[in-house]
């Protein structure tokens, strides 16, 4: 696996409308099932439960909730990833 593969990027661009937040979720997913993981394994290796992992999955586009960047890179680190942002 290269860097490349085991690494999130979000431009700065993506953060504002609804379909960058919608990509980043969508990343998440495909994290997980990429692992082949469950809501259930992710949440034994985050330290939560599985319904905290669906709702953190959830928050990525909710308008009410936002995730935390600790959630989101212990999620990362979860499916054997890195969680990295950067502003370009």
């Amino acid at each position: 696996m290269t860097q490349a593969q085991s690494e999130f990027e979000l431009g700065h661009r993506s953060l504002p409308n609804s379909d960058g937040l919608a990509q980043l979720q969508n990343a998440f997913r495909r994290a997980r099932a990429d692992a082949g993981l469950t809501y259930a394994q992710i949440a034994e290796r985050m330290g939560t439960t599985p319904s905290a992992v669906v709702r953190l999955e959830a928050s990525i586009v909710s308008k009410r909730h936002s995730p935390t960047l600790d959630a989101l890179r212990r999620y990362a680190a979860a499916c054997g990833k890195t969680l990295r942002i950067s502003i370009v």
